[in-house]
């Protein structure tokens, strides 16, 4: 999946802490390292 799939990852990450958050707002995730097994 490459791309889309951090992408996705991203994405619904974003969903889950801001519903856990609220109501402040997070608008970015920062990866620092990824591993794909």
């Amino acid at each position: 999946q490459g791309a889309s799939g951090m992408h996705l990852l991203r994405e619904e990450l974003l969903t889950r802490v801001n519903a856990a958050v609220k109501p402040v707002k997070v608008s970015d995730v920062l990866f620092k390292e990824m591993l794909v097994q």
